[in-house]
């Protein structure tokens, strides 16, 4: 081991470290340390947001014995805290109130020459020179992270040619119906896109999930899909919902220009554990479908900078979260059941997946896209055209719906657009690679046309049984229906026991909201339910759902007599609205 060069007043005697101080008209030595720290390296990690600076430390023993390398903060650096409980107790600073403070000095004299490195901690797309260039190891510029986040994201070094059509192939094989299989391969081609997206002004706000029973093989379809992205099976997927909340949030700020699976959605066992899980779920489709996380304080009550989600999410599921209607508009389920995947292909994509089929073709597509925004002149109509593309997609699919009278939820639209975005470029490689024929172009963009406005259709279906206006008629009636709360005629309602919430004529329910919301919490409460929200926001979704009938003076309550000394505050809904509604369990 080569000693280290120490600068004056330091000197090394026996692999040990002295620094000679003045001692009246005279210069004595004093020992600092018996072993010799040095720095090995000077690294600042770019997370794209802020730069933080790294020391890689290394020492000799006294004996002679090379110490091991220590990557650490400036902040742990200078408490130089570290060495005991890194290097053990034979490492011995001497005593005295600045001796840490001069080994310190000392380090730090060592790395006079040493040119700091950048580190990019995270991966996707970042201008560099002038030019975007795509972020992974096995690209032009790789990134890594001090932690397992992009453990098994990567592209083969070589290029094989024989070995880029393999999404194509991958789509037309017999894996699964297209119905499921077009929008997984869509999504993954997504994911590139994402930094382009959000310079267009449009970044990828949905989450897609993929919904079946335990033996479906979700897991085993979303980390195949995974694959063209690196190396990954079902058990070896980024994210699960046994991680914290926060811990995912952290992880999708660095996986930036990526898809990232969090697998296996399926609260059971009630309580704390099943609140958990449900919480999770609503938090990562909030950053992704908002686009923002939650700010935080660091140690020194310190605003931290927020940091959202840069790619798009995955999420496999046993079934829909029992979430909010915004929480869930803003996902687009795909259903498969078991049986669905053909298991030998499914073996025989494995094989290929584990032999770089798929992340070949996606570092080729990744390649045509980098050709394509090599200046600035050619990234500003890139960005130019995949704007009018997303604006066109969406307003096809939102006139589509209108057409066939689907009521839609907005975020909807928007969800399919960006399947048909990243679709529409998946099939311009192919045909520049020309492995696509025009007439194959045209006939693979309508079938993910249609496929996409029957994923509109689903979804709006399921955003209408989850409507706060229909859950709440809905669970009204299954109350009444199983006799927990009662509806009595008007001149009835003066003698009506604690069980009654309210009366009718032969037009209307008269509800007392106040009662009616004490029944309905206490029963959500006992079936593991969602509460229902505060009084005005309920019949602020009733009003505009029409369900409500309005007073003459535009409010939602009414004050009716039903004594000669009494007036009740309600709220009415016609008969016929209330009784179409089909109950909900």
């Amino acid at each position: 081991m080569k000693t280290p060069n120490y600068k004056m007043p330091y000197e090394v005697r026996a692999n040990r470290l002295y620094k000679w101080v003045a001692s009246g008209k005279t210069m004595k030595d004093i020992l600092l340390c018996n072993f010799l720290p040095h720095l090995i390296s000077e690294k600042i990690y770019d997370d794209g947001k802020q730069l933080l600076r790294y020391f890689e430390v290394g020492g000799v023993f006294e004996d002679g014995s090379e110490l091991p390398a220590l990557t650490l903060s400036v902040a742990e650096f200078e408490t130089m805290n570290w060495v005991t409980p890194n290097w053990g107790a034979k490492c011995n600073i001497e005593a005295g109130r600045a001796i840490k403070e001069h080994i310190r000095h000392a380090i730090q004299s060592t790395g006079l020459a040493l040119e700091p490195e950048v580190v990019y901690v995270h991966s996707g797309f970042r201008e560099i020179d002038g030019k975007l260039k795509y972020l992974l190891t096995g690209m032009e510029i790789t990134c890594e992270t001090k932690d397992t986040t992009l453990k098994n994201y990567y592209f083969p070094e070589e290029l094989d040619e024989n070995k880029v059509n393999a999404s194509y192939e991958l789509l037309k094989s017999d894996l699964v119906a297209k119905e499921v299989l077009y929008p997984l391969v869509a999504f993954m081609y997504l994911a590139p896109l994402t930094h382009l997206l959000k310079l267009a002004g449009y970044p990828p706000q949905s989450v897609l999930m993929l919904v079946g029973r335990t033996g479906a093989k979700k897991s085993s379809l979303s980390a195949l899909m995974l694959c063209h992205f690196g190396n990954f099976t079902h058990s070896t997927l980024p994210l699960t919902f046994r991680d914290t909340g926060n811990s995912i949030i952290e992880r999708l700020f660095t996986l930036k220009d990526l898809p990232v699976v969090v697998d296996d959605f399926h609260p059971t066992g009630g309580g704390y554990e099943e609140t958990a899980v449900l919480k999770t779920m609503q938090l990562i489709m909030r950053a992704f479908g908002d686009g923002t996380a939650r700010a935080s304080l660091n140690q020194r009550r310190e605003l931290k900078e927020a940091k959202p989600p840069r790619g798009v999410g995955l999420v496999t599921a046993e079934y829909s979260p029992n979430i909010s209607e915004s929480g869930l508009a803003r996902s687009i389920e795909l259903s498969i059941k078991p049986n669905d995947i053909a298991v030998t292909v499914l073996s025989e994509w494995q094989e290929k997946a584990a032999n770089n089929y798929l992340s070949t073709s996606m570092k080729s597509y990744i390649l045509w896209l980098e050709n394509q925004l090599d200046t600035e002149e050619k990234q500003a109509v890139f960005i130019s055209d995949i704007k009018i593309l997303f604006e066109v997609y969406r307003e096809m699919v939102r006139e589509r719906l209108r057409k066939e009278e689907i009521h839609f939820h907005d975020r909807t639209p928007e969800g399919v657009a960006f399947l048909l975005v990243a679709f529409e470029y998946f099939t311009c490689f192919l045909f520049g690679k020309k492995m696509i024929d025009v007439d194959e172009n045209k006939k693979l963009s309508d079938e993910m046309f249609a496929i996409c406005i029957e994923l509109c259709k689903a979804q709006s279906e399921s955003l209408h049984e989850v409507s706060i206006s229909e859950k709440f008629i809905g669970t009204i009636i299954l109350m009444m229906e199983n006799e927990i709360i009662r509806v009595v005629p008007k001149e009835s309602f003066i003698s009506c026991q604690n069980d009654c919430i309210g009366f009718s004529d032969d037009d209307f329910y008269y509800l007392n909201m106040t009662a009616t919301l004490k029944h309905l919490r206490k029963f959500c409460l006992e079936q593991g339910e969602p509460m229902p929200p505060s009084v005005n926001i309920l019949l602020k979704h009733l009003d505009e759902d029409d369900i409500l009938l309005l007073n003459s003076n535009g409010g939602r309550t009414h004050s009716v007599r039903i004594s000669s000394t009494k007036n009740l505050r309600v709220a009415i809904f016609t008969k016929d609205k209330f009784d179409k509604t089909e109950s909900v369990t």
